[in-house]
């Protein structure tokens, strides 16, 4: 009864890392059209005000994309 108590609890584990992987894929994605753009965007003749949105795009991603390792690895953590 033990045993399969452990395999279900490491079953479970292993398909709560994979959801979060998927969510973290599905959060990645278009974080990464975004930073992509917003570079293309940096690449060209900007105004001081349009240069400033553009570090405050990059600095915004770069909070989300922190935020989705983190949730990555306290998943890892816990398993």
């Amino acid at each position: 009864y033990q045993s399969e108590l452990i395999a279900r609890q490491e079953a479970d584990g292993a398909a709560r890392m994979q959801t979060l992987a998927h969510v973290c894929h599905d959060l990645r994605t278009p974080l990464h059209a975004i930073t992509g753009f917003n570079a293309a965007l940096r690449a060209t003749d900007l105004s001081p005000a349009q240069d400033d949105l553009t570090d405050m795009i990059d600095r915004a991603s770069g909070v989300l994309l922190a935020l989705t390792n983190d949730v990555l690895d306290a998943a890892r953590v816990s398993d």
